[in-house]
């Protein structure tokens, strides 16, 4: 049961929200409708409202069509191991190819760039940063190798649903903790693709992820012998170092019995299915990263020589990563996730991780439950007391009514308010007996880039105040939409080192006041890319489920964290609403 719990304070509202300010600097400003004090009294309180908020195991989760792919091991402090590997088709970048007269494979460069930042050096040895490495402790110092396998894959990625004449084809997560082949969903067929090997062209390699920057010489370029071109560091490796893989090349591409598979897309897709690239844990240990697939650098260059050339020269055809990926889970989790969440007091404590793991369930306002409702005064100054939900309660205590506590009409299609909500937020606190705070060499803790996300589970859309955050749209990723999902805050509160967000809805409380939108329930995930809304469909989900989709954000990120919840007897870090507003004077 939620109740409205009224904090009276000496101070005016504007002090209290620059108090609020100064704790957690990313709240720079604070939107309000007021227009002069004259009108307005700023001595209103600040309602601290009790939310419902539970887990939610999430499985089966889309594992195609994402918009980057992770690749390794990560060994998550709370949760436990991740392994993640890809399998992508290719496609020829040109149909119907001329090779020349006898055409013979000297090298098969295999790249796909990181995502990465340039954070020194200058335009012939830059320094970079990875952007998205998963590491122990997030510290450079403790990326370890990876034990890397590249296989053909035999298995074929259709792209639409036979059975349907306009689905595409979806794959799920089967991260089976009780195996280490890397498993998928098709509908109810279970694809196991290291059943589905062909040939081989690393066989259980060690390979260390880098942020050195890579060279392109002219013969990758296919230009002047001279050039050379320094990019962004990437996952590069040479696919045919073997006479086998020279042999396997040749055969694909060079055999004239091969030609027609090179003048369609789909006999290509079909006639070769593309990668299987396995990545495991070397020695107990290793590290993972994001791959930007959409790289225009992504690609796979043939390099050759025909009668037609002269040394040192030669020439190349490129391979695009076009057509399906799927990202495969193996997940070794703790038993940390919870079996049974309690969806009418809340769970003490939310997990939340990513790689089909676990999400948090927010319900902001009962709708069912009847409970006595102080929403005011009537016109001789007397309480108004009426027996609502917990939602109609918030809707008469912030619209106008009348003496008996009916909501008066719309005017011009809107309710009229005799409050405005000018900040309601989310607070949120990392759950410190689970979560460490401990600083590395960096003089950052753990969780430092951590964000929360919020997302609308009734529609699996954004909320208004994440899609109006005035955050410009070329802000750093680690620091995108800041001012409607907070930067995470580190402090001493009470003598105790915590950390908290803040989620802004705001907007949201205001569409449901204002324009009586639904109060749905809202989802909850942790992410290293906040700018990523679109959300991915789950595979076991039905029409009753409270979870049918979870934000493609969430499935890219193996990090986890644990947060306190709503049904804790700690009230000062009990996940909560607050409530900032004004009224007009009587």
């Amino acid at each position: 049961m939620k109740i409205f719990k009224v904090i009276k304070h000496t101070f005016t509202l504007v002090c209290i929200v620059f108090a609020a300010v100064s704790c957690d600097e990313e709240f720079t400003s604070i939107e309000s409708n007021v227009v002069g004090d004259d009108n307005f009294n700023f001595d209103t309180p600040r309602d601290v409202i009790d939310i419902v908020a539970y887990n939610a195991n999430i499985e089966a989760q889309q594992i195609n069509n994402l918009p980057s792919y992770l690749l390794g091991y990560f060994n998550d402090p709370v949760y436990g191991a991740t392994s993640a590997s890809i399998v992508t088709q290719v496609s020829p970048e040109t149909l119907n190819p001329d090779f020349g007269s006898n055409p013979e494979v000297t090298s098969v460069i295999l790249t796909i760039p990181y995502f990465s930042t340039a954070i020194g050096g200058d335009s012939a040895n830059p320094i970079f940063r990875l952007d998205s490495l998963f590491v122990q402790d997030n510290n450079i110092v403790n990326l370890q190798p990876i034990n890397l396998s590249i296989h053909e894959n035999t298995f074929f990625l259709r792209d639409f649903d036979p059975n349907s004449t306009d689905d595409t084809e979806n794959y799920f997560s089967r991260a089976n903790q009780d195996t280490s082949n890397n498993l998928a969903l098709l509908g109810s067929q279970e694809i196991n693709f290291d059943d589905n090997i062909g040939h081989t062209f690393i066989e259980s390699q060690s390979f260390e992820i880098s942020n050195a920057p890579r060279a392109i010489n002219s013969e990758e370029a296919d230009s002047d012998a001279n050039t050379t071109t320094i990019l962004e560091p990437a996952f590069q490796i040479d696919l045919a170092q073997t006479a086998a893989n020279r042999t396997f090349w040749q055969e694909k591409l060079f055999n004239s019995s091969n030609t027609e598979a090179l003048s369609n897309l789909g006999l290509f897709e079909t006639f070769f299915r593309g990668l299987y690239i396995k990545a495991e844990a070397l020695n107990g240990t290793g590290s993972m990263v994001l791959l930007n697939f959409l790289d225009p650098g992504a690609n796979i260059i043939i390099n050759y020589t025909n009668d037609e050339t002269v040394a040192p020269n030669t020439l190349s055809y490129r391979l695009n990563f076009t057509g399906n990926r799927l990202n495969t889970f193996i997940n070794n989790f703790t038993s940390v996730l919870p079996v049974n969440a309690d969806t009418t007091n809340g769970d003490p404590r939310i997990y939340l991780k990513g790689t089909e793991g676990a999400i948090g369930v927010i319900e902001l306002f009962d709708d069912t439950t009847l409970t006595d409702c102080n929403c005011g005064t009537n016109s001789a100054g007397a309480p108004i007391v009426v027996r609502a939900t917990a939602l109609e309660c918030f809707k008469k205590t912030y619209r106008k009514t009348d003496d008996e506590g009916n909501i008066l009409p719309q005017v011009n299609g809107r309710f009229e308010l005799k409050r405005l909500i000018n900040e309601a937020q989310i607070l949120i606190y990392e759950d410190a007996t689970r979560v460490s705070n401990a600083v590395d060499a960096n003089g950052e803790d753990y969780h430092t880039h951590d964000r929360l996300y919020i997302y609308n589970l009734d529609t699996n859309g954004s909320i208004s105040d994440y899609d109006e955050d005035p955050t410009p749209d070329d802000t750093p990723t680690r620091i995108a939409r800041s001012f409607s999902s907070s930067l995470r805050t580190t402090f001493v509160e009470n003598g105790e080192r915590v950390s908290r967000y803040r989620l802004r809805v705001t907007d949201h409380l205001n569409d449901i006041l204002f324009n009586d939108f639904p109060n749905p329930k809202l989802g909850l995930v942790s992410t290293n890319n906040i700018n990523i809304a679109i959300t991915a469909p789950l595979g076991n989900s039905t029409e009753n489920s409270t979870v049918t989709e979870v934000p493609f954000n969430t499935v890219i990120t193996p990090r986890g964290t644990v947060l306190v919840g709503s049904n804790t007897n700690d009230a000062n870090k009990r996940m909560r609403l607050e409530i900032f507003s004004t009224e007009p004077r009587s």
